[in-house]
Protein backbone atom coordinates (compact mmCIF):
# COMPACT_ATOMS: atom_id res chain seq x y z
CA UNK A 1 0.00 0.00 0.00
CA UNK A 2 1.84 2.93 -1.12
CA UNK A 3 1.11 6.34 1.44
CA UNK A 4 -0.79 9.00 -1.30
CA UNK A 5 -0.95 11.70 1.61
CA UNK A 6 0.64 13.22 4.53
CA UNK A 7 -2.24 13.90 6.20
CA UNK A 8 -3.33 10.89 8.55
CA UNK A 9 -5.91 10.61 10.23
CA UNK A 10 -5.64 8.92 13.58
CA UNK A 11 -6.38 5.32 12.35
CA UNK A 12 -4.23 5.83 9.64
CA UNK A 13 -1.58 7.23 12.02
CA UNK A 14 -1.56 4.51 13.89
CA UNK A 15 -0.65 1.98 10.98
CA UNK A 16 2.11 4.54 10.53
CA UNK A 17 3.78 4.02 13.88
CA UNK A 18 3.01 0.56 13.95
CA UNK A 19 4.89 0.35 10.75
CA UNK A 20 7.71 2.18 11.99
CA UNK A 21 8.12 0.20 14.91
CA UNK A 22 8.65 -2.95 13.05
CA UNK A 23 10.73 -1.63 11.14
CA UNK A 24 13.08 -0.64 14.24
CA UNK A 25 12.30 -4.12 15.49
CA UNK A 26 13.80 -5.03 12.39
CA UNK A 27 16.79 -3.14 12.62
CA UNK A 28 17.06 -3.95 16.33
CA UNK A 29 17.40 -7.94 14.91
CA UNK A 30 20.44 -7.13 12.70
CA UNK A 31 22.14 -5.01 15.00
CA UNK A 32 22.13 -7.63 17.07
CA UNK A 33 23.10 -10.06 14.99
CA UNK A 34 26.26 -9.26 12.85
CA UNK A 35 29.51 -9.72 14.74
CA UNK A 36 32.33 -7.85 13.48
CA UNK A 37 35.33 -9.95 12.55
CA UNK A 38 38.05 -7.56 14.20
CA UNK A 39 38.61 -6.41 17.76
CA UNK A 40 36.60 -4.36 19.06
CA UNK A 41 37.41 -0.93 21.14
CA UNK A 42 35.40 -1.55 24.89
CA UNK A 43 33.95 2.06 23.62
CA UNK A 44 32.94 0.02 20.49
CA UNK A 45 31.48 -2.33 22.86
CA UNK A 46 30.19 0.29 24.74
CA UNK A 47 28.23 2.20 21.69
CA UNK A 48 26.85 -0.96 20.52
CA UNK A 49 25.02 -1.80 23.59
CA UNK A 50 23.82 2.05 23.81
CA UNK A 51 22.92 1.64 20.20
CA UNK A 52 20.65 -1.73 21.46
CA UNK A 53 19.39 -0.14 24.13
CA UNK A 54 18.55 3.35 22.42
CA UNK A 55 16.61 1.38 19.25
CA UNK A 56 14.47 -0.76 22.42
CA UNK A 57 13.85 3.29 24.10
CA UNK A 58 12.45 4.18 20.45
CA UNK A 59 10.62 1.23 20.03
CA UNK A 60 8.71 1.62 24.19
CA UNK A 61 8.24 5.40 23.02
CA UNK A 62 6.40 4.48 19.34
CA UNK A 63 4.62 1.61 21.10
CA UNK A 64 3.29 4.34 23.93
CA UNK A 65 2.30 6.92 21.30
CA UNK A 66 0.48 4.28 19.42
CA UNK A 67 -1.13 2.85 22.36
CA UNK A 68 -2.61 6.68 23.37
CA UNK A 69 -4.30 6.99 19.81
CA UNK A 70 -5.48 3.89 19.69
CA UNK A 71 -7.22 4.04 22.84
CA UNK A 72 -8.33 7.85 21.92
CA UNK A 73 -9.32 5.87 18.32
CA UNK A 74 -11.60 3.59 20.75
CA UNK A 75 -13.39 5.87 22.93
CA UNK A 76 -14.50 7.73 19.93
CA UNK A 77 -16.00 5.30 18.23
CA UNK A 78 -17.81 5.98 15.52
CA UNK A 79 -17.20 9.83 15.35
CA UNK A 80 -13.43 9.08 14.14
CA UNK A 81 -12.70 9.00 10.92
CA UNK A 82 -12.12 5.36 9.19
CA UNK A 83 -9.72 6.31 6.45
CA UNK A 84 -6.11 6.33 6.20
CA UNK A 85 -5.78 9.68 4.96
CA UNK A 86 -6.88 12.84 3.96
CA UNK A 87 -7.40 14.11 0.49
CA UNK A 88 -4.25 14.86 -1.14
CA UNK A 89 -4.00 18.51 -1.93
CA UNK A 90 -1.82 18.78 -4.73
CA UNK A 91 -1.26 22.86 -4.57
CA UNK A 92 -0.34 22.58 -0.77
CA UNK A 93 3.60 22.42 -1.43
CA UNK A 94 4.92 21.74 1.81
CA UNK A 95 3.06 18.30 2.23
CA UNK A 96 4.02 17.76 -1.73
CA UNK A 97 7.59 18.26 -0.70
CA UNK A 98 6.76 15.76 2.81
CA UNK A 99 5.32 13.35 0.39
CA UNK A 100 8.03 13.35 -1.86
CA UNK A 101 10.97 13.25 0.31
CA UNK A 102 8.82 10.43 2.38
CA UNK A 103 8.77 8.50 -1.59
CA UNK A 104 12.76 8.85 -1.55
CA UNK A 105 13.56 7.69 1.78
CA UNK A 106 11.14 4.95 1.24
CA UNK A 107 12.65 4.01 -1.87
CA UNK A 108 16.50 4.27 -0.78
CA UNK A 109 14.79 1.70 2.38
CA UNK A 110 13.83 -0.24 0.18
CA UNK A 111 16.89 -0.57 -1.78
CA UNK A 112 18.97 -1.07 1.37
CA UNK A 113 16.79 -4.03 2.30
CA UNK A 114 17.06 -5.52 -0.79
CA UNK A 115 20.85 -5.30 -0.68
CA UNK A 116 20.99 -6.97 3.01
CA UNK A 117 18.14 -9.75 1.90
CA UNK A 118 18.83 -10.14 -2.09
CA UNK A 119 22.36 -11.73 -2.55
CA UNK A 120 22.21 -11.03 -6.56
CA UNK A 121 21.35 -7.58 -5.42
CA UNK A 122 24.04 -4.49 -5.83
CA UNK A 123 25.80 -3.69 -3.04
CA UNK A 124 24.32 0.07 -1.89
CA UNK A 125 25.53 0.22 1.63
CA UNK A 126 27.89 2.66 2.40
CA UNK A 127 30.89 2.51 4.00
CA UNK A 128 31.39 5.96 5.12
CA UNK A 129 29.56 7.53 8.07
CA UNK A 130 27.20 10.16 8.26
CA UNK A 131 26.77 12.82 10.98
CA UNK A 132 23.01 12.62 11.37
CA UNK A 133 22.54 15.94 12.68
CA UNK A 134 22.85 19.83 10.81
CA UNK A 135 26.71 20.79 9.97
CA UNK A 136 27.28 24.34 9.36
CA UNK A 137 30.04 25.01 6.60
CA UNK A 138 33.40 25.37 7.37
CA UNK A 139 34.16 28.65 7.70
CA UNK A 140 36.42 30.19 5.97
CA UNK A 141 39.40 31.92 8.41
CA UNK A 142 38.48 33.20 12.25
CA UNK A 143 37.59 31.10 14.66
CA UNK A 144 36.13 27.98 14.33
CA UNK A 145 34.45 27.82 17.66
CA UNK A 146 32.98 31.95 17.09
CA UNK A 147 29.69 31.42 15.44
CA UNK A 148 28.92 33.87 12.43
CA UNK A 149 26.00 35.69 12.16
CA UNK A 150 25.38 35.16 8.40
CA UNK A 151 25.95 38.78 7.85
CA UNK A 152 26.81 40.27 4.30
CA UNK A 153 29.35 43.06 3.84
CA UNK A 154 28.45 46.13 2.93
CA UNK A 155 29.91 48.69 0.68
CA UNK A 156 31.98 51.67 2.85
CA UNK A 157 29.98 54.64 2.77
CA UNK A 158 30.71 57.38 0.47
CA UNK A 159 32.57 60.38 1.90
CA UNK A 160 32.55 63.76 0.51
CA UNK A 161 36.42 64.59 0.24
CA UNK A 162 35.75 68.17 1.72
CA UNK A 163 35.30 66.68 5.07
CA UNK A 164 38.38 64.68 5.07
CA UNK A 165 41.41 66.02 7.36
CA UNK A 166 44.95 65.41 6.31
CA UNK A 167 46.90 65.29 9.80
CA UNK A 168 50.02 65.12 8.06
CA UNK A 169 49.62 68.32 6.76
CA UNK A 170 47.89 69.72 10.30
CA UNK A 171 51.27 68.30 12.04
CA UNK A 172 53.66 70.11 9.74
CA UNK A 173 51.97 73.51 10.93
CA UNK A 174 50.75 74.14 7.64
CA UNK A 175 48.74 76.56 7.28
CA UNK A 176 47.38 76.26 3.68
CA UNK A 177 44.88 74.36 4.40
CA UNK A 178 43.27 77.01 7.02
CA UNK A 179 41.49 80.49 6.20
CA UNK A 180 43.23 83.51 6.73
CA UNK A 181 41.12 85.02 9.53
CA UNK A 182 42.38 81.74 12.17
CA UNK A 183 46.24 82.43 11.58
CA UNK A 184 46.13 83.27 15.28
Amino acid sequence: MAVESVTLTRHGWIKHLATVQGMLKLVATINENVEPSFGQAQCEIERKDKISKAITKLQELIWETGAVSERIHRERGDKDPGFDAQDRDMCNEVNETRLRRLWEAAKELELSARALWDPTAPEVVEPEVEYPGFVEPPNKGGDPNQPLLGLTPKEPPAIDPSHLVDYKMEQANDDTTKPDDEEE
